[in-house]
């Protein structure tokens, strides 16, 4: 018998409210997200202790929503972080997916973000 055998089945996930990630400057992560991938930013929250803590830190949540509803997110630590905390690292590791109708809208952001000077891996074809 399992610790879970007396508990009701678990309510149905209906989806991804928010993925969060750290970020180096709210900034610069607004006008990326909301500039150049064209997503509307719905909640920039400050902070200044971790929630439901007594932990003393200051920090942003920002919520950028995608238009199926869904948003990523994230936490601006500005007296936390240093550059060397984002360091080119590999998509192996760590990348975001987001999806698109087309093809050709894929590669319309790829070479937007070409363009606007970032570095673009892919694509890669995931079936």
């Amino acid at each position: 018998m399992t610790i879970l055998a007396n508990l009701p089945p678990p309510p149905t996930i209906q989806g991804v409210h928010h993925a969060a990630y750290l970020c180096f400057d709210a900034a610069e992560t607004r006008a990326f997200y909301e500039d150049i991938c064209g997503l509307k930013t719905i909640a920039a929250l400050t902070f200044d202790e971790i929630s439901g803590t007594d932990i003393k830190i200051r920090y942003m949540h920002i919520f950028f929503e995608m238009a199926d509803g869904n948003c990523i997110a994230f936490f601006d630590l500005p007296s936390k972080l240093r550059p060397n905390d984002f360091k080119r690292n590999s998509g192996f590791k760590q990348h975001i997916a987001m999806r698109v109708e087309t093809e050709d809208e894929m590669l319309a952001f790829k070479k937007r973000w070409e363009v606007a000077g970032y570095h673009v891996d892919g694509p890669l074809d995931h079936h």
